[in-house]
């Protein structure tokens, strides 16, 4: 069985928008965005085949190529970064990343 990890980033929360791309220090003092932290720290669960982030904003996208990690593409009509996920777990082929990994969905 493929399990993948589907982190949702949107930009425009209304309680902290942008926070995806916050650059944050860690405790080695490296600074990085937060969505590259949620992704390091993805890819570290055993039994994981694959990470992807979902979003629907081009800038968060663009923030996935540094972190090699494929974006799905969702529409800004979900009603949050988690309605899209049911709707993926059947695609088999998400296991795989490219730097030219956008979809869109929801």
């Amino acid at each position: 069985m493929n399990a993948v990890i589907l982190i949702p980033a949107r930009y425009g929360s209304s309680r902290y928008p942008g926070k995806p791309l916050v650059t944050l220090k860690g405790s080695s003092g490296v600074a990085k965005p937060l969505i590259q932290r949620s992704v390091e720290a993805a890819r570290r669960v055993a039994g994981i085949s694959g990470v992807f982030v979902t979003t629907d904003d081009e800038r968060i996208a663009d923030a996935c190529t540094p972190a090699r990690v494929g974006a799905i593409m969702t529409s800004s009509y979900c009603r949050n970064g988690t309605s899209v996920a049911p709707k993926r777990r059947d695609n088999s082929t998400m296991s795989t990343w490219s730097s030219t990994s956008r979809e869109t969905h929801c």
